[in-house]
């Protein structure tokens, strides 16, 4: 599915780039990373790769619709690159309870890392 990886090491890494700010995460088991700049998007989206209950979460608050969206997302894709699936694959699973994931905000992105 287009997973990079380091033929003949032991080492697992995945990349992600958004607006100015590239990440490499590195590590000896499977892990994905993914960054996102925020900025403005059509909510749309959702529908088409939210569980309902992503979505309930994301459009319960109306001051925090843009930070949850990007949270859930960055989770999501983090999520994917680590197992190796493909963005069509976001439907199929829910990441609110996932304890695999770590999430890393600032004023300008959100930072999610997926790991075993």
């Amino acid at each position: 599915n287009g997973k990079p990886y380091a033929e003949n090491l032991d080492v697992h890494f995945s990349l992600s780039h958004s607006g100015t700010l590239a990440v490499c995460a590195i590590s000896d088991k499977p892990i994905g990373v993914d960054v996102e700049k925020i900025r403005t998007v059509n909510y749309r989206v959702a529908s088409r790769c939210f569980t309902p209950r992503e979505q309930y979460y994301i459009f319960s608050d109306k001051r925090k619709v843009q930070s949850r969206f990007f949270e859930i997302w960055t989770k999501k894709e983090a999520y994917i690159k680590r197992h190796g699936m493909k963005l069509s694959d976001f439907p199929s699973f829910d990441v609110m309870d996932d304890n695999s994931v770590t999430l890393v905000q600032s004023k300008k992105y959100y930072i999610a890392i997926a790991e075993s």
